[in-house]
Formats: C-alpha cells, structure tokens, sequence
C-alpha cells in the first residue's frame, strides 16, 4: 500500500488542522501562470507578493487563500535557487496564506526530521520538517515561512504531537 492510498482509506476523526482552528473563511487562490492578474505587478518582489495576496483575501472575505498542488508556475523564474540544474514550474505542495503570526499545527503525530532557516531568495525561509508514520508507511509534511522563532526549541527526533505549534 502506498500514501495516497492509505489516506484514502483512513477514516480520520475530523479535518485535518493546520492552521488555528478559529480561522474558518478558507478561499482558493491561482498562482499558476495562466493567472492574468499576476501580469499587472512584480511578481519577483516578495513585498509585492504579499500585497497582492493581502488585497485578494481583502476582497473575497477570506481569511486564508489556499491552493497550489500541482500548478504551473512561472514564479520560480524569480530565483536561481530552482533552476540551478534543471527547469522548475510544477509547484508539488498545497499553500496556505494567512497573518504573520497565526498559529501552524502539525497535521498529524510525528517527529522532527529536520529544520533549518532556508535564507535564499525565493526559498521557504525558515522550515521544518515532521515525519510521520501510519501502519507502517512513511511520509513527511513541510511548514515553511515560519518564524525564526519557532526553530528555537526543535532538535531532530524530537515527539512532535498533532495540534502542536
């Protein structure tokens, strides 16, 4: 049995949490590269970035903008960090944008893998890593532009409980 099958066939209990359970006005966002509104600003300024996701939630009510698995997107040409030995446009993970500062949860039960301050332009900032295990398959989840902060207490290996900060 592979992941994606194993998650097909669990019955968890509820939703699986990752942002502050209070946060309830989820809206989907496009960042693929046939999104014509990311033609009329920068799309290599991360202030820029932010302004255009800030007014979208703005707009639409939202509280977080979520999307991104499996789209096309141009914005890696922004960084030489993806592209250094092949093209990269297939965003393979599922974004969710809110306030700096809102609490992320770990999905499910696991322990830390790995973290680091990813610093480079276009990179996660700083990052961690949990993996996770169920009847005997492993897997990984990742919360990056976390803060510093939150590097601070982590050491690999380390129980991390699901719902935990």
């Amino acid at each position: 049995m592979d992941y994606q099958q194993l998650f097909r066939e669990i019955n968890f209990p509820g939703p699986l949490r990752v942002l502050d359970k209070n946060l309830t006005a989820y809206i989907p966002v496009s960042l693929a590269d046939d999104n014509k509104i990311l033609k009329h600003f920068d799309t290599t300024s991360s202030k820029a970035w932010v302004a255009y996701i800030s007014s979208y939630l703005k707009e639409e009510n939202g509280e977080v903008a979520y999307g991104g698995y499996l789209e096309k997107r141009n914005l890696y040409k922004r960084s030489p960090h993806f592209n250094a030995t092949a093209v990269r446009n297939m965003h393979l993970g599922m974004d969710l944008w809110c306030e700096a500062g809102t609490k992320v949860l770990a999905v499910l039960d696991g322990r830390v893998h790995s973290f680091q301050n990813n610093a480079v332009y276009g990179d996660y900032g700083p990052t961690v890593i949990l993996k996770h295990a169920i009847d005997g398959i492993e897997f990984y989840s990742l919360y990056g532009h976390l803060s510093v902060e939150s590097l601070d207490r982590l050491k690999p290996g380390q129980p991390v409980e699901q719902g935990a900060t």
